[in-house]
């Protein structure tokens, strides 16, 4: 929950770092992926943002949230 705060309150490089110390102890744990997904947006660093939401597809095919990231982001550019 620290790590949505940090996000929140634009203070991406905290947000970045305890995420990735969520999906340290579990790889596959999809809300700290999106979160990191999220984070990069909001850094505008697209080629991370697409590199983890295909993570999530590679984990969730099905995953909405991941497919709608990919689709704002082929709009846009």
């Amino acid at each position: 929950n620290y790590g949505l705060f940090c996000l929140e309150n634009a203070r991406y490089e905290d947000a970045t770092r305890l995420f990735r110390n969520a999906i340290g102890t579990n790889s596959d744990y999809l809300p700290a992926l999106e979160a990191l997904a999220e984070t990069s947006l909001r850094r505008r660093d697209l080629p991370g943002a697409v590199a983890w939401s295909r993570r999530i597809l590679q984990i969730d095919p099905a995953y909405q949230i991941a497919r709608q990231t990919l689709a704002r982001i082929a709009a846009n550019h």
